[in-house]
């Protein structure tokens, strides 16, 4: 559930627990962009599945594993494209805590 404890004080002084429950419309704030992330990723996890996928099917008819074989292939570049990538972003983490932490 969608629950969360906030601690306040009573009008003696004492404090707490009070449960309390996010607002309807942040649950349905919060389906809206998990679904604009995720519907995306599936699309693109369904194309890299299929050999040939057109407007009007609503399923594809091919379904290939071609791609994936091509992009782990030993003389593909994609591992060295991935080690980049990752070591840039660790670059840029560790710049961003240098200069945000003091």
């Amino acid at each position: 559930m969608s629950h969360r404890v906030v601690r306040s004080n009573t009008s003696d002084g004492r404090r707490q627990a009070v449960e309390q429950r996010r607002p309807r419309s942040a649950r349905i704030w919060t389906g809206v962009i998990l679904t604009a992330l995720i519907l995306p990723l599936a699309a693109l996890a369904l194309f890299s599945l299929t050999r040939g996928y057109f407007y009007p099917q609503l399923v594809p008819n091919d379904w290939s594993l071609r791609a994936w074989s091509l992009l782990l292939r030993p003389g593909s570049e994609v591992w060295g494209a991935i080690v980049t990538t990752v070591s840039v972003g660790l670059a840029v983490v560790a710049a961003a805590l240098v200069v945000a932490v003091p």
